[in-house]
């Protein structure tokens, strides 16, 4: 027999609690005494399984509850949930186009949040949408990027897409001289797939490099969402460490799913190349602006891809114990594939964030969806610091 509504709350509630860092246990008990000017603010990132998407894989979630798979009864435990944190700025993939303008723009909108959105292309339902309270950023200027862009290479061929908001903190201090850049996707599943996935991705970090690069003031940057990718698989060294050697490696390999590994084709030059973005992800062009082709140009046998960033993880990827986190839980899927990153600095700190539940311990709630859970994955939720009198060390 199942677990009832009022285990699950308790359950979720008791272990999702919150972790403060070595650096934010020290922070909020000397905050009263810390004077100095500083910005301290909170984000979202959520899958929130498009309905559409649910109905058309209804085999992920026969151990679920009709009630716990009905829209709009899933959309009111989503938009609790939002209630119960009210992050300053929230991410939101697989965010179904006509919910996101019948239901979560008003709703949130009343509760004083600006609203971006950003549909997949083609024939797709869903898409990222971002929200941001207005007593905490503005938004100066967002970008939706699409990712079927078979200009840049004949396999960019998925319907995928991300969004980029730069933001102004409100604020009572004078002069404030940096921006925080937000950053939000939900990259390919397909687990063979990997060199569209790393394309994607290549394509995003050139983007935010074109943005980022022209921008007067400092720059602080969050990266979220769901990437479809496991933890220390090729993807996501990638993501962190901001190098790949992709020699030796297999379309299969790149998201570290488990019997995709060492299938697929070997990586070859024609997966690396991408027309006017080089091998350090970013746009390449000539001082007349026109894109020219770097891997034409000027041809070359590494088979290393890099990026700028310099992010780190949010989350850990196990438990003290060893056991591994997850952040989506269904029929063929215990695994955690969202993520924050941010870009560490002395001046852009992380102060905790809500855990997220190991494989074991999701096992006591079941299946997701649920009663009380209205998605297939876990909201990451995460508390930050801006101190930009801080030295550089």
């Amino acid at each position: 027999m199942g677990l009832n509504l009022g285990d699950i709350k308790e359950i979720v509630c008791r272990l999702r609690s919150w972790h403060l860092t070595s650096f934010g246990r020290v922070y909020v008990r000397n905050r009263q005494a810390n004077c100095k000017p500083k910005v301290e603010f909170s984000l979202m990132s959520y899958n929130v399984l498009s309905q559409d998407l649910l109905n058309g894989h209804s085999s992920l979630y026969h151990s679920c509850s009709d009630r716990a798979l009905q829209w709009p009864q899933r959309g009111e435990l989503i938009k609790r949930e939002l209630l119960e944190n009210i992050p300053d700025v929230i991410c939101l993939q697989e965010m179904h186009n006509s919910h996101y303008e019948d239901v979560y723009l008003p709703y949130l909108q009343d509760m004083g949040y600006t609203g971006i959105y950003k549909k997949r292309t083609g024939d797709k339902l869903d898409g990222c949408a971002m929200f941001i309270k207005n007593s905490a950023f503005s938004l100066e200027s967002s970008v939706a990027v699409d990712f079927n862009r078979q200009d840049l290479a004949r396999f960019l061929d998925r319907d995928n897409v991300a969004l980029i908001a730069v933001l102004n903190p409100i604020t009572t201090q004078d002069n404030v001289e940096w921006q925080l850049v937000v950053v939000t996707t939900h990259l390919l599943f397909n687990p063979k797939r990997g060199d569209i996935r790393l394309a994607q991705l290549r394509l995003l970090f050139a983007e935010l490099h074109r943005i980022t690069s022209t921008m007067k003031k400092n720059v602080h940057i969050i990266f979220c969402g769901d990437m479809n990718a496991e933890p220390y698989s090729p993807m996501y060294r990638f993501i962190r460490d901001g190098k790949l050697e992709l020699y030796g490696l297999r379309t299969g390999d790149i998201a570290g799913i488990p019997g995709f590994i060492g299938k697929g084709r070997l990586f070859q030059s024609d997966d690396i190349r991408l027309n006017g973005i080089n091998l350090n992800s970013i746009h390449e062009s000539t001082n007349n602006n026109k894109v020219v082709q770097p891997c034409e140009a000027s041809p070359s046998r590494t088979s290393k891809v890099s990026h700028n960033f310099n992010f780190r993880s949010v989350y850990p990827n196990n438990d003290f114990s060893g056991n591994k986190f997850v952040s989506t839980f269904h029929e063929e899927a215990a695994s955690l594939v969202d993520y924050i990153f941010y870009s560490c600095s002395p001046q852009f700190k992380l102060i905790g964030y809500k855990k997220l539940l190991t494989c074991n311990q999701m096992a006591e709630i079941g299946y997701l969806p649920n009663e009380y859970l209205g998605s297939d994955h876990l909201s990451l939720f995460a508390k930050f610091v801006i101190n930009e009198n801080e030295p550089n060390k």
